[in-house]
Order: structure tokens, then sequence, then C-alpha cells
């Protein structure tokens, strides 16, 4: 199943004036004379008429709960950044559960990590797998995810971000500069020593994944951002696998998803009714 999601009348976002007050007017009449559950719509608080379809029909995991949002808006036109867009995997269920935040890697977009997502949301976690341009991308998309924690059902106080590649090293960096806490952090294949002169005493626990054989980033620093971490009282996990390459998740899934699920249950927590 597949969703659809519309500003009204936002075309170009540069130029587009006369044609958001008309769109937004008749977009008005709309909801007005319909109730929203008749469109199959639901109107977030960003503007975005949104629909939530089930998930289970589309990726490999079965979660009978799960339900997906695509192409939501997190950040529009604001100091010349452009509208970053996420898709956000959450659960139908009444219970309080733990974010991640989903980096992709330089490469793609956040198409590439959308069953890995699911796979997360399986767990029992809302996931939000974002585009981005930088950190502060991603530091808006916390921010984001936090204010809308009463629609997906979500604690803003346990959120935490995974990054692959390009996205674990934005991950990072976004920690360290949060001024509301991060709870986790997952650098996968995208750990730098130096990233560690950031970080602060009493940080949120890091686990890096990280490959012997990596040919883009040398496993050397993901070992020095651990003994950096490690240096100012963070707690730090490293899984160093012998192969795979820089895409270490592929070497060994099963122990590599063991490995993930684990580190989240105890650093966000389970599922809690309401």
């Amino acid at each position: 199943a597949s969703s659809a999601q519309a500003r009204f009348g936002a075309r170009d976002p540069a130029n587009c004036t006369g044609q958001v007050a008309v769109g937004m007017f008749l977009a008005a009449l709309a909801f007005i004379t319909l109730p929203v559950p008749a469109l199959g719509l639901r109107l977030l608080s960003n503007g975005i008429a949104s629909h939530a379809a089930p998930v289970a029909d589309e990726l490999d995991v079965q979660a009978s709960d799960l339900l997906i949002e695509r192409d939501v808006y997190y950040v529009m036109v604001m100091e010349g950044r452009p509208l970053q867009k996420a898709d956000i995997f959450y659960h139908g269920s009444n219970s309080t559960r733990g974010a991640v935040v989903v980096l992709h890697g330089e490469e793609g977009d956040k198409s590439r990590e959308g069953r890995f997502a699911q796979k997360i949301a399986s767990w029992g976690y809302v996931v939000m797998v974002v585009n981005y341009r930088t950190h502060e991308d991603v530091l808006l998309a916390v921010n984001w995810l936090r204010l809308h924690a009463n629609i997906y059902r979500l604690d803003p106080a346990r959120v935490g971000l995974y990054g692959y590649s390009a996205g674990a090293r934005l991950a990072t960096r976004a920690a360290f500069s949060a001024k509301e806490p991060i709870e986790a952090v997952i650098a996968v294949a995208g750990a730098r020593g130096q990233d560690a002169s950031f970080a602060q005493p009493g940080g949120p626990p890091f686990l890096i994944v990280h490959s012997s054989d990596d040919s883009v980033i040398p496993c050397s620093e993901a070992q020095e951002l651990q003994k950096g971490l490690a240096k100012r009282s963070i707690s730090v996990d490293l899984l160093l696998y012998p192969g795979g390459g820089h895409r270490p998740r592929s070497y060994e899934p099963d122990n590599f998803n063991t490995r993930l699920e684990v580190f989240l249950g105890r650093t966000l927590g389970p599922a809690m009714p309401t």
C-alpha cells in the first residue's frame, strides 16, 4: 500500500504566495464538508495531509499494528535550507515507545533504509528515516519528532540516532551538539576518531559498528573513537566484524540485528503501556 501526502497549494515554495492562500482556503472547505476519516487522511500540525497505511504487505517483517507515513516534511524552507522529508514507522497500539532517527549514507536517500527501518520498528520502536544535508537537519528532525510525540505515541525522553557511513558521522555530531539529550547513538561504518573531541563527559551511550576490511573508512578510526569516548566517561561498545567492507551489517546480519536490538533495549527501553 502507498501513501499520498501534499502541502496544499505549495507547488513552488520559492514563488507560491497566492497559491498557498488559495490552496489553504480550498483545503479548509474540504475539511469542513468532509470528516477526516472519510478522506483517509490526518492533518498533522505542520500542515501535511497524511495517509497512514499498513506496511506488512510492503516489506519483509510482519507487524500487525505497524503503520507508515511517507514524505512527511520536517524542515520547511528556512535560512536557505530546502524542504526535507521523512518516512515515519509507528504503531497503532496504545503504548509509549522509544524512537530512533535513521540516517542513510552519502549515496541515495531515505528509501535505501526502508526495510532496515521496519526491522527496528518491529522491535517496538517508532522510527523516523530522514533525508538530510547537515547535522543541523538531524537536530531539527529530532525536535520535530519530539513535538509530535503524542501523535506517534513516543516518549520524547527516549530518542536515539542511527547512522550509516556519512549518516553515522552526522549522528555523532548531532548527539554532541543537541540541547536536549540524545539517549543512544549507533554509528555504522562512519566513525571518525577526531569526533571524540566534541564529546562532553557523560554523553549518550554509543554502539560503534565497523569492518576490519573497510576500505573507505579504516577500522582504526572506529577504534580511536572508542578510546576517545571512553576517556570522556561515555559508555561505548565496539562491534568489529572481520569482513563486510563498508557495509558491515551485511556480513553477519543475524548477529548484527541481535546486538543492535539488545543495545536499543538497554538504552531506549521497551514499549510501555499508557
